[in-house]
């Protein structure tokens, strides 16, 4: 019956394994997934010893001792090359794995039920070797820690430990081997250092053996393996071995869970934010449209203030010459009446119009200019301050863990560089006035001047549309007759072409500088869509890898406590 439920348990872990090796795929971390799949091996493998100490300790001794045959090779020399998984086989022979890792099989008994792993030295300068190490440590049952009986006080060990309680809660023992060199007092003290020292370490009740090797292969008594031994039948080959291998499977999976969910729930954290920063963003995009809209309305506003001030004058200027007295002095020093004269007349009247038009342009463009580019640099400054918050510490941390395509930092340092870059010039590079005859390029380069020189051309072009013709339609009429009998239909036609020009002067300027500034804000805003797109692709990403993760939580926890009820049953 124990053994049909340890059947049963084993399938579930195996099934949960699996879900949580699928999952660890899709976040991109290889480090976990190589662990995982290890952790997935060992399931159906016996219990795995991991014995670690620094060199020189007497690891390879005390695993000769203790499973009494001489598998680890004992040099005065320190054996740093090679890292020994020592498992049963049928016969003695050994496969090199690669150039760090040596597999040996030996047909003891023993060796059905346990494996054991004997290490380099915590403090060897071969490379790899802690890495190797390290690898063990998360799909093993039990480590044993080895330390000179005289001197337990090495740290590279007791660094080695921090990391087995802290980061995977192995099932740790410790032994003071070489016990035969050192006096009852040392082993005393040195009992006392050690239960400190694990203490200090996060480790609790720490259970300690002393051991000489050297006496349990000469067969002397109180060499200290049979208080070994009797504990690891106690506690590991003994009728429940299969469920405390089990639960050594399912702790090495609930610490790989703990990291991926935490950092999963940390960056749906900050998924949350970095949403409310979107939206935010959006809500800045739209307002900075809409005050530039208002801006555009006073800017032309006052444009045309300054048109009606300019048709004032053409209009009184046009009536004082249309007046008799004025109309009989240029006949006398001219033939007025022709029609070459009249258009001369009147094309001249049109260029000091235009001129009269253009003379407050540049002033008010230029202050109008200032107010948008303000505005526009006020927007990008707003974006920046909202993707500041992004960086988030924390996020970073996790990172480590959860890789996506591209990094948070990378994308965020890539906006702001465009905002940072952002040039008016290349925005409104399609303004059929980038190239104007009279006016030079480093007007249209960069911040103030480029927009001013966009609102100024735009301005001019707009002019010439709507006001080339005002004159010389009306001119026309005066070709033939006498002028005094025309003067009432004149200024009427005249009024009528000034209001129509200034309506087509308000509805194109509006609809020409509309769309030269939309531009600038689709810039802006183009700039900011990556981030969106990233917000929207980590969104539908995180939500099934949480609701995954959550699931295997629940099973993970339920299995857990099924094992520890049949353990203490």
């Amino acid at each position: 019956m124990i053994h049909e439920k340890y059947r049963q348990y084993r399938s579930e872990a195996a099934s949960l394994l699996k879900d949580l090796h699928t999952l660890i795929a899709q976040i991109n971390n290889a480090e976990l997934e190589r662990i995982i799949s290890d952790v997935r091996t060992t399931v159906s493998e016996p219990f795995l010893f991991v014995v670690v100490g620094e060199i020189k300790a007497g690891k390879s001794s005390f695993v000769n001792a203790l499973l009494e045959h001489d598998i680890c090779a004992v040099d005065p020399a320190p054996c740093t090359d090679i890292i020994q998984q020592i498992v049963y086989g049928p016969e003695q022979h050994h496969t090199d794995l690669s150039p760090h890792l040596r597999r040996i099989s030996l047909p003891v008994d023993i060796l059905k039920q346990i494996a054991i792993v004997d290490t380099p030295g915590t403090n060897t300068i071969v490379n790899h070797h802690q890495e190797i190490t390290e690898r063990f440590i998360p799909s093993s049952g039990l480590v044993l820690f080895v330390f000179p009986a005289k001197n337990p006080h090495t740290l590279t060990a007791w660094e080695l430990l921090r990391y087995v309680n802290d980061e995977w809660r192995k099932r740790v023992v410790f032994i003071l081997q070489q016990a035969d060199l050192a006096t009852e007092e040392e082993l005393r003290v040195n009992r006392a250092k050690v239960a400190e020292y694990a203490t200090t370490y996060g480790l609790a009740n720490p259970k300690i053996f002393a051991t000489s090797a050297k006496r349990e292969i000469e067969g002397e008594a109180a060499s200290g393996f049979d208080a070994v031994r009797d504990y690891i039948r106690q506690t590991v080959t003994g009728g429940k071995h299969f469920y405390l291998k089990l639960q050594t499977v399912l702790n090495t999976a609930e610490q790989v869970l703990k990291q991926v969910y935490d950092a999963l729930q940390a960056l749906q954290q900050q998924l949350d934010h970095d949403k409310a920063v979107s939206q935010r963003i959006a809500g800045h995009l739209e307002e900075g449209k809409d005050r530039t809209a208002l801006n555009i309305t006073a800017f032309i506003a006052r444009l045309l203030g300054h048109y009606d001030r300019a048709a004032r004058k053409l209009r009184m200027q046009v009536k004082d010459t249309l007046a008799p007295l004025t109309l009989f002095k240029k006949a006398i020093g001219a033939p007025f009446a022709r029609r070459e004269s009249v258009r001369q007349w009147a094309e001249q009247i049109q260029q000091q119009f235009e001129q009269q038009l253009t003379a407050g342009t540049e002033r008010i463009a230029r202050e109008a200019g200032a107010q948008i580019l303000s505005a526009i640099r006020e927007l990008g400054n707003q974006i920046l301050r909202e993707l500041d918050t992004v960086d988030d510490p924390a996020t970073r941390a996790h990172q480590k863990i959860i890789s996506w395509d591209q990094t948070q930092d990378e994308l965020i340092a890539d906006i702001r560089a465009k905002i940072a870059g952002f040039s008016a010039a290349e925005a409104l590079a399609d303004n059929p006035a980038a190239h104007p005859g009279e006016m030079t390029s480093a007007l249209l380069q960069g911040g103030l001047l480029t927009v001013i020189g966009i609102i100024m051309l735009t301005t001019h072009i707009t002019f010439i549309d709507i006001t080339g013709g005002i004159l010389t339609g009306t001119g026309l009429l005066l070709a033939g007759g006498v002028l005094i009998f025309k003067k009432g239909k004149i200024l009427r036609e005249l009024d009528r072409q000034l209001l129509k020009g200034r309506e087509e002067f308000e509805t194109q300027l509006t609809r020409r500088l509309t769309e030269k500034l939309d531009n600038l804000h689709n810039d802006l805003a183009q700039s900011v869509a990556p981030f969106n797109t990233a917000v929207n692709r980590r969104e539908a990403a995180l939500t099934p890898l949480l609701e995954t993760g959550k699931t295997i939580q629940t099973r993970l926890i339920d299995l857990t406590r099924h094992l520890e009820e049949a353990v203490t049953g």
